[in-house]
C-alpha cells in the first residue's frame, strides 16, 4: 500500500476519534514501538472512546474539537 493512501486513512480514522490515527501508527508497528508506548496509546484510545460517549462532551465540529483534530491526523501521517 503506498505511503498515500496510508495516511489518507490515517487521517480519515483521526477524523473519527482523534487518537484512533496515533494508535494505529504505534499498535501497527512492528518492534519500534515499545510494550509501554503500546499500552499508553491503546489506553489513550480507549479513553477518549469513553469520553466522547458522555454528554457533556461538547461537538468535534467545532473549532475547538475540530483544530487538534486536524493537528493530531498530521501528526499521526508524519509519523508513518
Amino acid at each position: 500500500m503506498s505511503g498515500l493512501v496510508r495516511a489518507v486513512l490515517v487521517g480519515a480514522a483521526t477524523g473519527g476519534r482523534s487518537q484512533a490515527g496515533i494508535a494505529a501508527v504505534y499498535l501497527g508497528a512492528s518492534s519500534s514501538a515499545g510494550p509501554i508506548t503500546r499500552l499508553t496509546v491503546a489506553s489513550a484510545a480507549i479513553g477518549e472512546l469513553i469520553a466522547d460517549k458522555r454528554p457533556t462532551t461538547p461537538s468535534r465540529l467545532t473549532p475547538a474539537g475540530f483544530f487538534p483534530r486536524v493537528a493530531l491526523g498530521a501528526t499521526s501521517a508524519a509519523l508513518l
